[in-house]
């Protein structure tokens, strides 16, 4: 799983180098997703953001993930032509887009045989495995987890054997939103 670690290895990862737990973070993936009733993450992933290789071999994090060690001469090695220490496709504007929110809206990407959104506390990476949205409000839980997004969910994506595999492109651009009916004074 490349970067991703389990707790016990995320605390010996810290206790060798405190400042490990600054580029340590937890990671939410479809199965917290599907499998957790409170979707509490229990693997981590180490996010060296858009540090160097040089930055990010500070710690002994990288050289063990990576797989890029010092020689014996002291050399340090050559950099990969891809920035093989960072996330591929970070998707930072997702990250600032809640990065103000108490909470955003997530529901699995994958084929699932329940169509689920669940409602999550930013400050975690997220998997490609998950449809992150900057929604948090419980009106638009209750409206994507109602029977009507439901029906509309399971006409306009595609699926796999028993399984929908949510499409944000038809399902959540295409549904219309409806504004609260405003109180006419008596």
């Amino acid at each position: 799983m490349g970067f991703t670690l389990l707790a016990a290895e995320r605390e010996s990862l810290v206790r060798r180098d405190p400042r490990n737990s600054e580029r340590i973070f937890p990671y939410l993936g479809g199965e917290e997703v599907n499998a957790s009733p409170d979707q509490r993450c229990r693997r981590f992933v180490i996010d060296f953001g858009q540090l160097s290789l040089s930055e990010a071999s500070s710690g002994q994090t990288c050289s063990r993930c990576c797989g890029k060690e010092s020689s014996r001469s002291g050399t340090a090695p050559e950099p990969p032509a891809l920035p093989l220490w960072r996330f591929w496709r970070r998707r930072d504007e997702l990250y600032a887009s809640i990065a103000h929110l108490r909470r955003c809206l997530v529901t699995n990407a994958q084929a699932s045989k329940h169509l689920m959104f669940v409602l999550v506390a930013p400050g975690v990476v997220f998997a490609n495995s998950l449809n992150v949205f900057p929604l948090d409000r419980k009106t638009a839980f209750a409206l994507l987890q109602s029977r009507i997004h439901g029906a509309w969910s399971w006409r306009l994506s595609s699926s796999l054997g028993e399984g929908i595999r949510y499409n944000t492109s038809d399902c959540l651009r295409l549904f219309r939103f409806q504004k609260p009916i405003a109180r006419r004074p008596a």
